[in-house]
């Protein structure tokens, strides 16, 4: 995932895709099935804990790295969710 610049060409459900999501962009976690809002910087933390070493993730859970992005009317991620499942 990159700080900004344009998107990835491939669809983001393909294995490796990359997003940009903009600094002003939001994102929430799961902490169980509860949702808390964090910084981007706290979903960049996540998703490296995430696909490197899961056992570093803090309050929050690693769910198969699943991520629902809202896009905005330009097409940019105006805010992207953690996805729980099982």
């Amino acid at each position: 995932m990159s700080r900004s610049g344009t998107s990835a060409r491939r669809p983001a459900t393909s294995p490796g895709a990359t997003w940009s999501v903009p600094v002003e962009a939001t994102a929430r976690l799961l902490a169980g099935t509860r949702a808390h809002d964090v910084p981007v910087s706290r979903l960049r933390q996540q998703v490296n804990a995430c696909t490197q070493n899961p056992g570093t993730t803090g309050q929050f859970g690693c769910y198969g790295n699943m991520y629902d992005p809202t896009l905005d009317s330009s097409g940019r991620i105006a805010r992207i969710t953690a996805l729980h499942h099982s």
